[in-house]
């Protein structure tokens, strides 16, 4: 869970490559993009997450190959952030909760929500950012007003980071102040 912290924190894209490669190991492929690619797709079928039309072909999620949905994103978060005891899939995917980067305060969400109306989710929005060239994404969690968690995956296309980011940032944090019924 420390390695998987460090990749999701800084977004360390060998570490996530490598970490895919270990998963191939176990079960039973060649530790190769494609073994790892083949291994992960797998594992998220056996636990009953819709893969329909993902396309992986790295652990980092830096190539422009790859297509994974917003659906994807957001069921696997649900899932980590289930109340304990309802989903056998929870406890397992409830540690990639805390290595997300916290709004304004680590990895690299550090120096974002500092001005505008995303200072309402510093502190409060923990997400996982994703940033190719013309491709900006978040997704991750945060606490409602009510004290419940949302889940949420933002995934942008042919946008510049400058005006993406700001985008992202303020629609995560608006859902801070939620408190839907």
């Amino acid at each position: 869970s420390q390695l998987v912290d460090n990749m999701l924190d800084h977004s360390e894209n060998t570490l996530g490559d490598i970490l895919a490669h270990e998963v191939a190991i176990k079960a039973g492929e060649q530790p190769n993009f494609e073994g790892a690619a083949k291994a992960m797709l797998d594992v998220l079928r056996q636990n009953n997450f819709d893969v329909d039309g993902v396309v992986l072909k790295d652990g980092s999620g830096m190539s422009t190959e790859n297509k994974v949905s917003a659906k994807l994103l957001a069921q696997v978060l649900a899932v980590a952030a289930g109340p304990d005891g309802k989903d056998e899939r929870t406890a397992k995917l409830r540690p990639l909760l805390g290595g997300l980067p916290v709004a304004g305060g680590s990895g690299t969400l550090e120096d974002r929500y500092n001005q505008g109306p995303s200072t309402e989710g510093r502190g409060w929005v923990r997400a996982k950012t994703g940033t190719l060239t013309g491709v900006n994404s978040l997704a991750g969690i945060v606490m409602d007003k009510d004290n419940r968690p949302l889940v949420f995956a933002f995934l942008t296309s042919g946008t510049e980071g400058s005006t993406a980011r700001p985008a992202l940032d303020t629609a995560a944090a608006a859902l801070r102040g939620c408190g839907c019924q």
